[in-house]
């Protein structure tokens, strides 16, 4: 039982500490929130705040408090100076090369900070003036801690005044809401962007002076800042200030009572709370979801292709050399190749994830790699399993981590995700290192090694290319297979993938357990390259180093983790050997990387290739499409497809959608309409599966569908069409269609449906094409083929012309029209051109402020006075 004067004690120091943590998450929180970078490198500018301030406290003289107020500055600075000259440039790329070039900083501090400062631990100066304690009760608190705990509010009030008062901060915040509607009104984004992240750095660094009296300055601080200011930041809600306020509270408190209640459970405290926060409310305590138009692009990527006969030739070559390598190469020269080829698996498996799937898996990585070496050397160690065992222990553990983990965390997406699994790798950080009787702690587990007739290097060379080379040809298998495509569908367009039908869930938590196997295995066979398996393994370096392989190799090339591996381990083993700051050079390629060769190493060697190539042959126009047949009047005692009753859904107490009732019949067609924010989106969204009503009911084909998922809904009779649709951009035409078709249809039949459709859509001639190549006219039919491809018996089409030459806006509705007739199928639409509404429409329901303000022919609702006066404008 804690006594009342400990109990106090822990919480002043867990506020204290808390607020020290705020000042460094609140400047990556900005930076977030204005830029969508996330800044690894914030760390770093938390360091250097600390050591310039002592700089200019201890050598120069300066004494605390001036160092206090000029150190935040200087790092103000520099990250203006980051800024103009390496982030700007690399805004609307993939959130990885941000990421990327962020770690690159961090690489060159790492060597940077020991050169200028040294390579020992520095005390700083005590705080003129709060040096001495203050009593309570029996405790002496440290008036420097309540210092701490005072200046957290007064810094946020002061920040939040610079986003609610100043022009600035009005613009930064609307920014934050909506990009487009901010480069609307003319203004130059990128100088909101430039203050953020300064405003940002300026944070950073006074946390880092802050420091000085409390704790001793040294070259870790970085790695483990970062890591608990993302956690403060991910639970307040990505982007809040007084969520990140909020959450550094909750874990300063829980990381101080952890620590007194649990002395080693101090790593783990902080992952369990974020875990929990985000399992419970995955936008964090007070975040928003972030929305998809807000975030960069994925990129336009490229189609993965299997590999020619003359690559398979060469992979073979390359195999063969490997393998007769121990001829001519010494013990350490067999041992880094070894660890390369196990690298290269390591990074195939996170390219599964960051490449064909989602590129927000870098610290799920690290939990499988990390358990399947662990898995393996306790097989070894404590259960004195031998070689096969013990891998076959690795791959397991692998797999049934993968699995947990992605049961656990699909329901997120981003940042949110990648954040979660962090929480994941570090509880396994934790255990690794404070359950000793288990791990062996900071002493590791020892004497993993294989047995005596593979112990060599030469043949354990031989059995890492035994094990590796067939794994990494099922990881090729599986991304150009069907589960490939659909983790690439996920990626390029997850509103379009669940509206054909794709169970994100499913497809990534399948993702999950075959990369978790293959990390798992690579785990298994690096503790006994090694011999050993120690806590390193799990620190957050090593799992970013195997994105640096990914995206060195190239992200979407098949062969970009192995030649990332390769060149990876290349430069480091050079360099370590040729120097002291191999990680200097090491980052200074990375940023040339990311801004000269963001495809990487595969993109360049690809380009001989294109500029030897002949020119393309210009895709040829397709025919006129055909035109929609003359079609009896839609008969009003039809069966019902569509039926919704008394629809309502609000927004913060405003009434979107109000009340609505519609029924659509087999075979009509009937159009939405009403001024904007009259509720149609709303309303199509409730209808889609995209938001759960307050009240009512939705049915299709007498089915009750309302508040199902979107994912489900195609297979039950609904394809529908996008306002602003987004291709899948790394597959083929062909290849989206079938994927689509194969997710309600069985095989054959879907094969045949998708055939149908790029012949009958006029998308013949575009079959091979990737979706990121295509004009906005044959976005439109593709988006379409894609609603069409499970046979539904009801479309729904979100402004399907928007955009649309007016040539264009009427074929695409003849093709809707003539489909609709030979099918038969209903169509439910909203759209703001008039003329195609009376020209297609078999009826017209018309809203306003979420209401039905009148419902008939095209002919009736055009002389409705109340439509004329509230929408026509007559």
């Amino acid at each position: 039982m804690m006594s009342p004067e400990a109990l106090i004690g822990q919480t002043l120091g867990g506020l204290a500490s808390a607020s020290s943590l705020f000042l460094v998450a609140a400047g990556l929180s900005i930076i977030f929130g204005v830029t969508r970078v996330v800044n690894f490198a914030h760390g770093t500018l938390f360091l250097l705040g600390a050591y310039i301030a002592w700089t200019l406290a201890v050598p120069l003289g300066l004494g605390f408090w001036p160092a206090l107020l000029l150190a935040p500055v200087a790092v103000a600075g520099i990250g203006l100076v980051l800024e103009l000259a390496l982030l700007r440039r690399i805004y609307q790329a993939p959130e990885l090369f941000q990421l990327l070039a962020t770690f690159a900083v961090v690489l060159i501090a790492d060597d940077l900070v020991p050169l200028l400062w040294g390579p020992e631990d520095l005390l700083g100066p005590r705080a003129p003036g709060l040096a001495g304690a203050v009593r309570i009760g029996g405790l002496r608190i440290p008036q420097y801690d309540l210092f701490l705990i005072a200046l957290g509010p007064v810094v946020l009030g002061l920040v939040w005044l610079v986003f609610t008062r100043t022009r600035w901060g009005l613009l930064a915040r609307a920014a934050t809401e909506d990009r487009v509607m901010v480069a609307a009104l003319g203004t130059d984004q990128r100088w909101i962007f430039t203050g953020a992240f300064t405003l940002g750095a300026f944070l950073a660094g006074l946390g880092g002076a802050l420091l000085l009296p409390r704790e001793t300055i040294h070259h870790d601080l970085d790695t483990q800042m970062i890591v608990s200011a993302f956690v403060v930041v991910v639970v307040g809600g990505m982007g809040s200030l007084p969520g990140a306020y909020l959450a550094a509270l909750l874990l300063g408190l829980a990381s101080a009572f952890g620590t007194a209640l649990v002395p080693q459970g101090t790593l783990v405290t902080m992952g369990l709370v974020m875990m929990l926060v985000l399992a419970l409310r995955p936008q964090g305590i007070l975040g928003r979801r972030l929305r998809a138009d807000t975030l960069p692009p994925a990129g336009p990527g490229a189609v993965l292709r299997p590999a020619t006969p003359t690559q398979r030739l060469g992979w073979g070559a390359l195999i063969a050399v490997l393998a007769l390598s121990p001829l001519w190469l010494g013990s350490y020269g067999l041992s880094v190749v070894s660890e390369t080829v196990i690298l290269a698996l390591s990074a195939s498996a996170l390219h599964l994830l960051s490449g064909a799937g989602r590129p927000d898996q870098l610290w799920s990585r690290r939990l499988r790699w990390v358990v399947g070496a662990y898995g393996a050397a306790l097989a070894v160690v404590k259960g004195g399993a031998g070689l096969g065992l013990a891998l076959a222990a690795g791959i397991g553990a692998g797999a049934l981590g993968g699995l947990g983990v992605g049961w656990f965390v699909t329901r997120l997406g981003g940042v949110y995700l990648a954040m979660l699994t962090l929480a994941f790798a570090e509880i396994i950080h934790g255990v690794t290192l404070q359950a000793g009787a288990l791990t062996g702690g900071d002493n590791g587990l020892v004497g993993v090694w294989p047995p005596a007739w593979i112990a060599a290097p030469g043949p354990f060379l031989w059995l890492v290319l035994a094990l590796v080379v067939p794994a990494l040809i099922g990881l090729r298998a599986f991304i150009l297979g069907e589960g490939g495509r659909r983790l690439q569908s996920a990626r390029d367009a997850p509103a379009r993938a669940a509206a054909c039908g794709l169970g994100l869930s499913r497809v990534q938590a399948l993702a999950f357990v075959v990369a978790g196997a293959a990390a798992g295995l690579a785990g298994g066979l690096l503790a006994f390259h090694k011999g050993s398996v120690f806590p390193t393994l799990t620190a957050v370096p090593v799992s970013v180093d195997a994105l640096v392989m990914v995206l060195l190799g190239g992200i979407h090339a098949l062969s970009g983790p192995l030649l990332g591996a390769a060149a990876y381990s290349a430069l480091k083993t050079g360099l370590a050997a040729g120097t002291d700051f191999w990680r200097l050079a090491v980052g200074g390629v990375l940023v040339v990387l990311v801004l000269a060769f963001p495809g990487g190493l595969a993109s360049i060697l690809r380009r001989p290739r294109a500029a030897s190539a002949p020119s393309p042959t210009p895709t040829p126009t397709p025919s006129p499409l055909p035109v929609s047949p003359p079609r009896p009047a839609a008969s009003s005692q039809g069966e019902p497809v569509l039926v919704v009753s008394d629809l309502a859904r609000s927004f913060g107490g405003v009434a979107a959608v109000d009340g609505v009732s519609l029924t659509v019949r087999a075979g009509e067609r009937l159009a939405v309409i009403g001024p904007n924010g009259a509720g149609k989106s709303t309303l199509f969204a409730l209808i889609a599966g995209q938001e759960r009503p307050d009240q009512g009911r939705v049915t299709l084909l007498g089915r009750d569908i309302t508040g199902v998922p979107a994912s489900r809904l195609a297979r039950v009779g609904l394809g529908r069409t996008f306002q602003s649709p987004r291709p899948f951009l790394t597959l083929t035409v062909a290849e989206a269609l079938r994927t689509a078709a194969r997710l309600s249809l069985p095989r054959r039949e879907a094969d045949a449906r998708a055939a149908f459709l790029l012949e009958r859509l006029g998308l013949g001639a575009l079959a091979s094409h990737p979706g990121g190549g295509l004009a906005q006219g044959e976005v439109r039919r593709v988006d379409l083929g894609l609603a069409l491809a499970g046979r539904p018996r009801l479309l729904l089409m979100d402004e399907p012309v928007a955009g649309m030459a007016l040539g264009e806006r009427a074929a695409l509705m003849d093709l809707v029209g003539a489909l609709a007739h030979e099918e038969g199928f209903a169509v439910l639409f909203t759209e703001h051109d008039m003329a195609v509404v009376f020209g297609f429409a078999d009826r017209v329901v018309v809203l306003d402020r979420g209401r039905a303000l009148a419902e008939g022919s095209p002919e009736a609702v055009r002389e409705n006075p109340a439509v004329r006066a509230c929408y026509l404008g007559a």
